[in-house]
């Protein structure tokens, strides 16, 4: 499992360069679009979520805790909900758009209705004694995995297991009188587990860890209940799951593993393939002002297009942006040739690399699969059509199987 960095990274650390108020976008995909600031200074947010409309609700503890919402173009957040309590997290229903909100302190669940603007408690407790519930979340509409371990249309919640076990519940968001239910019991195999995010089949779980050494990001297999590490590299207090590319992105709260034992570090934004662990690092928090401790402050729009994290007393919104490129040219080198559908097969069947998937997709049918060297070899050899554009000239990704870079393409 590889973690991609590069000398710029340290570079830019050492030399102070985000010594600035915003983030650092350190790989090409994503630019600040807006800050968004809340009311009062030293406010922690503990939890973000977009609804269907591209609003934005986030959590806060510390300071002012409440409930804020931030519309598409909002500088400054409101206040929906003021509340006394610690919350870990919040979710949108995306069938209802009602937003909920944990407390792992006293261990309930409140719900927010965004018609009447109304808030109210919903789950008074899951154990019965020490319950620690963080983040939220619901399978999307179109979620295609197993629902074995939990009632269609419910919300999940994870319990940290800070002085009792660390497990994953289900509630009901349409009816606070079903009782809760038990998905999966994993004290001993996940430290410290502190938020949750679907894919359209898979579930995974976050943990930053109680120690050194016990982070990671997991998938929880659905049939079973078991956790699968994907990656013990990132101390994870918050993911969220890339609906254009399934690629997990999570904050990472300890990216030098030196660091987790002396003061808090300086977090980032990483990239973390699902299925071989590869880390890389997309956006430096700023230094100052320092984030300090993190929870599930992260989450992705529907339509795969805006990215949120949240830090102290700030919510930093960016836009996805297109990468450049031309189809065919999967070995990066300007020219569509011979090499390419070698360098395409070599992916498919040998572990090769592929920087920019889309380039891969010679037909145009949004997959990467043997049909796509054989199209670029019949346009080479045998007089084939050529590919759909960008082909001829650079064009925009559509970001389908993801570009993480093509150089031979400037970025606007």
């Amino acid at each position: 499992m590889l973690r991609n960095a590069s000398f710029v990274l340290i570079a830019l650390a050492v030399t102070g360069a985000l010594s600035g108020q915003e983030p650092e976008v350190v790989v090409p995909g994503f630019v600040l679009d807006r800050t968004i600031q809340l009311p009062d200074t030293g406010t922690q947010i503990s939890g973000i979520s977009f609804d269907s409309n591209g609003n934005l609700y986030f959590c806060a503890r510390a300071n002012d805790p409440g409930l804020y919402r931030a519309d598409p173009t909002d500088l400054v957040a409101t206040e929906v909900a003021d509340f006394a309590g610690n919350a870990g997290g919040c979710g949108v229903d995306p069938l209802s758009g009602d937003v909920f909100v944990s407390f792992d302190i006293p261990g309930t669940i409140w719900r927010y209705d965004h018609a009447a603007g109304t808030f109210e408690p919903w789950v008074s407790g899951f154990h019965g004694g020490d319950d620690d519930p963080m983040g939220i979340a619901f399978p999307p509409v179109d979620f295609s995995g197993t629902t074995a371990l939990f009632p269609d249309g419910a919300g999940l919640v994870v319990d940290r297991g800070f002085g009792g076990p660390a497990d994953l519940w289900y509630f009901d968001p349409a009816d606070m009188t079903v009782p809760e239910g038990l998905v999966a019991d994993i004290t001993g195999a996940v430290s410290d587990p502190d938020d949750i995010a679907f894919s359209t089949t898979q579930l995974y779980v976050a943990a930053s860890g109680f120690a050194p050494g016990e982070g990671g990001i997991y998938e929880l297999d659905l049939l079973t209940g078991e956790p699968v590490l994907i990656t013990g590299e990132v101390y994870a207090p918050g993911i969220t799951v890339d609906p254009l590319t399934g690629s997990i992105l999570a904050i990472d709260s300890c990216p030098s593993e030196g660091e987790c034992g002396g003061p808090v570090p300086i977090p980032e934004v990483v990239r973390v393939d699902p299925m071989t662990g590869d880390v890389e690092t997309i956006i430096l928090y700023p230094v100052d002002p320092h984030p300090g401790q993190l929870f599930g402050a992260i989450d992705m729009s529907a339509d795969g297009q805006q990215l949120a994290i949240g830090g102290l007393e700030q919510v930093w919104v960016f836009e996805r942006v297109a990468t450049p490129f031309r189809r065919g040219d999967a070995n990066l080198d300007g020219l569509v040739d011979i090499a390419d559908p070698i360098s395409a097969l070599a992916y498919l069947f040998a572990s090769g690399p592929l920087n920019c998937l889309d380039t891969g997709d010679v037909n145009g049918d949004s997959a990467l699969d043997i049909a796509d060297p054989i199209y670029l070899l019949s346009y080479l050899f045998s007089l084939g059509d050529p590919p759909p554009d960008p082909f001829f000239e650079c064009g925009p990704a559509p970001d389908v199987l993801g570009c993480n870079e093509y150089p031979p393409c400037p970025i606007p």
